[in-house]
């Protein structure tokens, strides 16, 4: 898994940094980096440049450890080393907003994640106070010697870094067996605590494009499927359960995109295209060949009409009555 956000990448881990190093303070800093030989030469000069340019330096100020004592970062690091989702979290409670948002997004990125650490994620950045965090940096910078920083700055910067994050969190929960059903608990829940968070949209966006091609692949075998059943052959029943069990795998990955627009009185164009392809095919066996038995008793459409804005949000189980098809249409 491609590692989007990592602590370890950060130029203050590699040089043993902090808040308050001053230009002269780095530059000792990576002479005794070097003297320790773990990591090259070109990556702590590197780091010595990202830290003391101060239009570069901002990024990794606010993708490190704000407001931590370098107490509480030695003691984040040991338990990194094998980290326990459930430990570290507890951990991390009493930290400041930001620092909390990369530690749990640092273990998404490194496959240590868990869906509770997916919501301490979404948590922390509902409650991120941007004023804060700009008299926080400006302070180290005064102590550093670094020129301050403007507050469009940092919200501009923190906007790439929260997009940073729902990748690294999108990224761990399709490396899991049942991603939708993972993605689909967060959904739910976020909906229930915070229906308007930027970090929940951008989550649900990362997902929703990262399942196109699976759902692509899905689509073009449904759509495969209808033409074959449609020449109502000996087969039709065969291919009406194997539709069936595509609409399945279709909803396993599209529910948690489904739930959130819904939430929002929006259609999802994907789903609503299906379900007028599987609409069409159960009308046409039904009402013009009669074939209630192979489109009726496979397929089912539980047509759900929420009170927002009328969203139709596909169902399908194994049975069904003759006069479901009827009642779609």
């Amino acid at each position: 898994m491609p590692r989007i956000f990592s602590l370890e990448d950060n130029p203050f881990h590699t040089l043993k940094a902090t808040y308050r190093s001053t230009v002269t303070d780095i530059s000792h800093l990576v002479e005794d980096a070097e003297l320790d030989g773990v990591f090259p030469e070109e990556e702590l000069q590197k780091a010595r440049q990202a830290l003391v340019t101060p239009r570069t330096r901002l990024k990794h100020e606010l993708t490190w450890l704000p407001e931590l004592s370098q107490i509480q970062a030695a003691k984040l690091f040991e338990l990194l080393r094998k980290p326990d989702p459930s430990t570290v979290l507890s951990l991390i409670d009493p930290f400041s907003e930001l620092a909390s948002a990369n530690v749990a997004a640092h273990l998404c990125s490194h496959g240590h994640s868990s869906v509770e650490v997916v919501r301490s994620l979404a948590r922390s950045w509902d409650e991120i106070d941007e004023a804060r965090t700009l008299t926080s940096i400006n302070e180290g910078r005064r102590l550093s010697g670094f020129p301050k920083v403007e507050g469009l700055q940092v919200s501009e910067t923190l906007r790439d870094i929260r997009q940073r994050h729902a990748a690294a969190a999108a990224n761990w929960i399709w490396t899991l067996a049942a991603p939708g059903s993972a993605m689909n608990i967060f959904v739910e829940q976020e909906l229930k605590r915070n229906p308007e968070g930027q970090f929940l949209r951008h989550l649900v966006e990362i997902y929703d494009k990262e399942s196109e091609p699976q759902l692509a692949i899905i689509q073009d075998s449904i759509g495969a499927a209808i033409a074959a059943a449609r020449e109502v052959t000996n087969f039709v029943s065969a291919q009406v359960r194997n539709i069936s069990k595509m609409l399945e795998g279709w909803d396993a990955i599209n529910q948690p995109v489904q739930v959130y627009l819904q939430f929002r009185g929006q259609e999802e164009g994907r789903s609503k295209k299906i379900y007028e392809m599987v609409r069409d095919l159960c009308l046409e066996l039904a009402n013009v060949h009669d074939r209630y038995d192979e489109a009726l008793l496979r397929l089912k459409f539980r047509v759900q009409h929420p009170a927002p804005a009328g969203h139709r949000m596909l169902r399908w189980t194994d049975d069904t009555s003759t006069s479901t098809a009827r009642n779609v249409a």
